[in-house]
């Protein structure tokens, strides 16, 4: 299981925007009624998720940080394949103002 799907199992969320304007097909969820005797299984189901969720943050906030220190220049991300030497992946973040 991987966020809202289920393999084999087509999602109602799929292409919509639940309670998050930003990003279509995600919805936030609360947790109630946990019982403590769960609650390290359910931690252990989150962590992966928080941990890419905060480098996610980290990594916006060096951007962040970086077109703050220069907003004359534009901030590209560039991502590289360690594998095959390459860049995979490469985006204008923030244009020059």
């Amino acid at each position: 299981m991987t966020g809202a799907t289920i393999p084999g199992v087509p999602s109602v969320l799929a292409g919509r925007r639940v309670n998050n304007p930003d990003q279509l097909s995600n919805a936030y969820i609360a947790l109630h009624g946990i019982p403590h005797t769960q609650i390290d299984k359910v931690a252990a189901y989150f962590r992966p998720r928080i941990e890419a969720r905060n480098r996610r943050n980290r990594l916006m906030a060096e951007l962040e940080a970086c077109h703050t220190a220069f907003p004359k220049h534009h901030v590209r991300l560039i991502g590289y394949d360690n594998m095959r030497q390459t860049q995979g992946s490469a985006m204008v973040i923030y244009r020059a103002a």
